[in-house]
Formats: structure tokens, C-alpha cells, sequence
């Protein structure tokens, strides 16, 4: 017994040095954590809805094709659209944009992301056919030496349906090059850990059954899944705007005062 207990106690050392290795391993990582975002110097919220379309007149350059509704930039079937925003910025500053523009991968509904930093005389492609829910581009490598660039969102409709093509736009530029804060793999991070405490209830379990080992290491897969699922889809939005209801609940949480004189708040 007493042999047993030496046998553990020599098992959760090297545990606990294991755990300070991770930790040392992935300081430059955890880090991050801790640095504040870049610096925002011009926030843009473009919406295509007919009644704002006229209010971002002054960045949008021209789109043909399109049928403005409530709903966003139509595109009627057979036809094609094109459409060019455009933005000024310093030189040496960051931009990051993110769009909802909707197609496929070119099948029926083919569309295209291009840039130019020259004017419009020249145009960079972004990205080709998909369907871009909210999706986020750095464009930082594209424009950080000029002071205006253009995006130029192009289109196809080869259904036999009217199909909803654009609602919105959103560009941050950033103040310095950087316009996305950098964060660690912070799944890698939490799956060490959680070997970690895999083997620690095996070592300190008199007696584990397979069940509860299976269990327990389906409670920990759980966890690496949602910590990836999760932090991907704050890595991914990573510096930009706010959702409206993020930022309803920021004000809402400031509100709230947990211990007043009339009791825990809930």
C-alpha cells in the first residue's frame, strides 16, 4: 500500500513539472492573450439596403446589374452584376474587411472578390466563387503602401430564380499594418492539459473501470471539441466590428450590479 502511495505521489510530481512545462513551452502563445488589439483608425459599415444604399453613396463607386431591396443586392436569373466600393486610408495602415456576399463554388451562382490599390486601373484577386456568411479577409498585404484602395464584387446568376446576392460590407482599417490581433492555438493548448488530467484520474482512482475511463475521456473530447469550435470562430472574427448584440450585452452587463441592497441581481 504504502509502495502504491509512493508510486502516485511520484506520478502526480511529474504531472504537476509536466503542466509547468506546457506552460513554459507555450509562454510566447499565452502571451497574446494579453496584448491589447490593434488600434482602429476608421470603422465602415456598408449595408445594401435600398433605403441606406444612398447614406454610403460616397463609397460606393457604381453597381450595375443589381436590383436594391430590402433584403440586399438582387440579382435577377441569367443576368450578372458588378459592384465597386471604395476606401481611403494612410499608407503603413492595416485593413480588414468582412462581407456577406452569397454564391456557390461556381456552379450556378459564381462569383469573385477582387482589389486594386492603383485607381481601378489594375485589380488583385481576393478570393474566387464561394459563399461569404460574414466572412473575414486581411487585406493588409494588399494595401498597406497606398492611401485608397477598391474592392470590386462581381456576380453571376445561372438559376432560374431571383437570388439574393449582397447584404453587407464591414472594413476596419487599422491605425499600424497590423488590422488582426494574433492568438495562440489555444486548442493545442487545453488538449495538453486535458492529458494531463486523463492520466491524473487514472493515477488517483483506486480502481477505474473501462466504462469510467470511457466516460471520463468522452467529458475531455467534449471539451477539446467545443475549446476548437469555439476559438476558431473568435480567431477567425478577430478584430473586427462588434455584432449589435454583443454589444447590447456589453451595455447590459455594465448595467448590472450583482450585490445591491436589494439582493444578488439575476
Amino acid at each position: 500500500m504504502l509502495k502504491e502511495n509512493h508510486k502516485r505521489a511520484g506520478i502526480t510530481i511529474l504531472l504537476f513539472l509536466y503542466l509547468i512545462a506546457v506552460l513554459i513551452v507555450f509562454r510566447n502563445d499565452l502571451k497574446l492573450l494579453f496584448l491589447p488589439d490593434p488600434e482602429k483608425s476608421t470603422v465602415y459599415a456598408l449595408s445594401f439596403n435600398k433605403v441606406l444604399l444612398n447614406e454610403d453613396a460616397e463609397n460606393i463607386i457604381m453597381y450595375e446589374g443589381f436590383i436594391a431591396s430590402d433584403q440586399g443586392l438582387l440579382l435577377p436569373q441569367g443576368s450578372s452584376g458588378k459592384a465597386i466600393i471604395s476606401f481611403k486610408k494612410k499608407t503603413a495602415q492595416g485593413a480588414l474587411m468582412r462581407i456577406w456576399f452569397y454564391g456557390d463554388r461556381g456552379v450556378h451562382r459564381p462569383n469573385s472578390i477582387t482589389i486594386s490599390v492603383d485607381g481601378g486601373q489594375t485589380y488583385q484577386s481576393v478570393a474566387g466563387s464561394g459563399n461569404y456568411i460574414g466572412t473575414v479577409f486581411d487585406l493588409s498585404s494588399y494595401v498597406t503602401e497606398s492611401n485608397s484602395f477598391q474592392i470590386m464584387f462581381e456576380a453571376k446568376n445561372h438559376t432560374q430564380f431571383t437570388s439574393k446576392v449582397f447584404d453587407k460590407i464591414e472594413m476596419v482599417i487599422a491605425e499600424e499594418e497590423q488590422a488582426q490581433p494574433a492568438l495562440p492555438n489555444l486548442t493545442l493548448i487545453v488538449g495538453f492539459l486535458c492529458l494531463a488530467l486523463m492520466v491524473f484520474y487514472y493515477v488517483n482512482r483506486a480502481t477505474v473501470t473501462r466504462t469510467e475511463m470511457l466516460v471520463f475521456l468522452l467529458f475531455l473530447l467534449i471539451i477539446v471539441l467545443a475549446s476548437y469550435l469555439r476559438w476558431n470562430e473568435l480567431t477567425r472574427i478577430a478584430g473586427t466590428i462588434l455584432d449589435a448584440d454583443v454589444v447590447a450585452y456589453n451595455k447590459y452587463a455594465k448595467k448590472m450590479n450583482l450585490f445591491s441592497d436589494s439582493g444578488f441581481y439575476s
